[in-house]
């Protein structure tokens, strides 16, 4: 089948040709399979995060499946598991269009203020200045575009964003406030291909990379073919605090589970060390990988539980349940040590 790049379609499924139909027998034991999975999942969830988390992981399959039926109270859904959130929700009261996890050092700040932090770390450890051409993937709605040209000078902006509407309003964004000296363009962090070899300085990637499908090595091969020697690519992204070797196998289902549910590719569940190494298989050196993790899980959490709480009347509440589940999520893989949130810099070698 020919399914976009980078959107998920709805898959009509054919009848299967009498000859390569399995058998009653077979059948039975695939769908028994299927339930004892499924009920191992559920156990799983309600165990290690109880039923608020799965009453989320509910509402994220309900409101995927009214999309396919109408699509009138859901964003899309793209390849990795990328979505469209309810940027309006987050910035209530901000008059921003941010959609990080944010930087939270400070436990009093706002959302702005920690999307806003986490950006400006970005800036720092790439270094950008005035004479930069900077590439910039997954963008989101331009917040981070903007904030590139007015603290930072940057001489060009490129930048790729797999959501056509989200590029439209980023473009008009950086237009509106006169900014003339960017291209933004719908495409895949695996093909940069618009954009020529050894042609940029750096390239920043902030809270995407951890979507980007089917792994991030193709981002990580593109980037070290468009940056001159000696340019630098700095990420804000998610690893595991320690090999999937080392997890128990109760917490590798429960991650496989999440990993199906939210589509994030399970092959960019990977260690520092697998980082690195990957980041060095495709030419990039003196890597440095800095955790940050303490400084977003739980700040993220603790805004959208009081943001739930005092707005969740402003939006559905299947939107309000599948914030409230995320929340929760990512207070319990920081808890018990399972996932990380990471700044990266490599230099091109």
């Amino acid at each position: 089948s020919n399914l976009s790049s980078n959107q998920v379609d709805v898959v009509m499924f054919l009848p299967i040709p009498p000859s390569s139909r399995r058998s009653v027998p077979q059948a039975m034991v695939s769908l028994a399979a299927r339930v004892v999975l499924l009920s191992a999942a559920v156990w799983l969830s309600v165990s290690c995060l109880g039923w608020q988390f799965l009453a989320g992981a509910g509402a994220g399959i309900v409101l995927t499946l009214y999309y396919f039926s109408n699509g009138e109270i859901s964003k899309k859904r793209y390849l990795g598991g990328y979505e469209e959130l309810c940027s309006e929700f987050l910035n209530v009261h901000q008059d921003s269009d941010w959609m990080t996890l944010g930087l939270w050092r400070d436990a009093n700040c706002s959302y702005k203020e920690a999307c806003q932090a986490m950006t400006s770390t970005v800036g720092t450890v790439a270094e950008l200045s005035e004479r930069d051409v900077v590439v910039d993937v997954g963008f989101g709605r331009g917040e981070q575009c903007l904030f590139w040209f007015k603290n930072y000078g940057i001489k060009r902006l490129l930048g790729v964003n797999i959501s056509p509407s989200e590029t439209t309003h980023a473009a008009a964004k950086l237009n509106s406030h006169g900014i003339k000296n960017h291209d933004l363009q719908v495409g895949t962090a695996s093909d940069l291909s618009f954009i020529q070899n050894d042609s940029v300085s750096k390239v920043v990637s902030v809270d995407s990379a951890y979507h980007y499908a089917p792994s991030r090595a193709h981002f990580f091969s593109e980037s070290s073919r468009i940056l001159t020697k000696g340019g630098k690519l700095v990420l804000a992204d998610i690893i595991t605090q320690r090999p999937l070797s080392e997890w128990s196998y109760c917490s590798r289902l429960l991650l496989r589970f999440v990993c199906w549910h939210t589509s994030l590719p399970l092959s960019n569940m990977i260690s520092v060390k697998e980082y690195e190494n990957a980041l060095k298989s495709c030419g990039f050196r003196d890597v440095c990988v800095n955790s940050v993790g303490g400084d977003v899980f739980p700040g993220f959490s603790s805004f959208i539980d009081g943001h739930t709480e005092k707005y969740a009347h402003i939006t559905s509440p299947v939107v309000a349940a599948k914030y409230r589940a995320t929340a929760k999520l990512c207070r319990f893989v920081w808890k018990h040590d399972l996932l990380d949130y990471v700044i990266v810099r490599a230099v091109r070698s």
